[in-house]
């Protein structure tokens, strides 16, 4: 396994991206909100000419558009647009799966005049797959965009609709009895009131085993974590995850935008310690255009419709 390095640079900063991106010997993935497209250009296309594929992610909006000078055909372009008037103002590149350029610094013409950081980290793969992670989260994001609609709450109160914004929630139950017996259900949620309307319900057989929830892949420990380890990994977890989804909206004729699990949340403290359990929805998958307003956990709310749907998976 490689020694970890970290480095930080507070000036020339430009310079050193410019080095790091040139020791690229198979792929640069790039995830910044403003590029000096008329300084940078011309090195993507160094890069790939000699074989490295190139990809940047980059804001969509008129700053980029009125610098644009475009890179050949050979680099990958994903000009993405957050919801609403959202920023996508990640400030990352990933080199060879292995080397991390992150802080920030916006490698745009400007940023080189302002007191800026830039840190280079090599051969970290547990956080090089974080960054990855989120890299084709946002490339899936764009790919995706064009679908992504807000919807309005379905809640009726005083045979008025709610109609405020929404999301469609898939809660995967936990198997128990003979047959391994677990319930999915479908939740619209309001994101401006705390309410919501169940839009179905499914009993499922030996779900977890047919979705692999129940098989934990073996990647080593520490010392022998490699990047291939770490694409298997990665591609388990996006395999995974789509599988799980493509479930939930084969049972169901609503769009699915975030999927969780009942869970305790204190399980140490409640173990060790003794304390009273606590229970909430963990959202292991959520989509990009929702991610911003549907939280890692929805907490228990005590009374309201997240406490029915803890207390009926419990």
């Amino acid at each position: 396994m490689r020694t970890v390095s970290t480095k930080a640079y507070f000036e020339d900063i430009g310079f050193h991206i410019v080095q790091e991106l040139m020791r690229a010997r198979e792929s640069v993935k790039i995830c910044v909100a403003w590029i000096s497209w008329l300084k940078y250009a011309p090195i993507f296309d160094q890069l790939t000419r000699k074989g490295i594929i190139v990809e940047v992610i980059y804001n969509d909006d008129f700053i980029n558009k009125n610098n644009f000078h475009p890179p050949s055909d050979e680099t990958s372009l994903y000009p993405v647009s957050a919801r609403g008037n959202a920023i996508m103002h990640n400030k990352f590149c990933i080199i060879d799966d292995s080397t991390i350029l992150t802080g920030s610094f916006n490698w745009s013409k400007n940023a080189r005049r302002h007191f800026e950081n830039i840190v280079v980290i090599e051969n970290d793969l547990k956080l090089v797959k974080k960054f990855l992670t989120e890299y084709q989260d946002l490339k899936n994001y764009f790919s995706d965009f064009a679908q992504n609609n807000k919807i309005q709450c379905l809640h009726y109160e005083n045979f008025r609709r709610c109609r405020s914004a929404s999301y469609n929630l898939g809660v995967l139950g936990h198997e128990s009895g003979k047959y391994d017996d677990s319930v999915i259900e479908i939740w619209n949620v309001c994101l401006g009131h705390e309410h919501g309307t169940l839009l179905g319900e499914y009993h499922e057989n030996h779900l977890h085993t047919y979705l692999g929830l129940n098989d934990a892949p073996d990647y080593g420990d520490d010392l022998e974590y490699d990047k291939d380890s770490m694409r298997s990994e990665i591609n388990h977890e996006f395999n995974q995850i789509e599988e799980i989804r493509n479930h939930f909206i084969s049972r169901s004729k609503h769009p699915i935008h975030a999927i969780g699990v009942v869970s305790m949340l204190n399980e140490n403290e409640h173990i060790e310690w003794g304390e009273e359990q606590k229970f909430g929805i963990n959202v292991f998958w959520r989509d990009m255009f929702y991610r911003k307003v549907v939280p890692d956990i929805i907490y228990d709310d005590g009374y309201g419709f997240i406490n029915s749907i803890i207390n009926s998976h419990c």
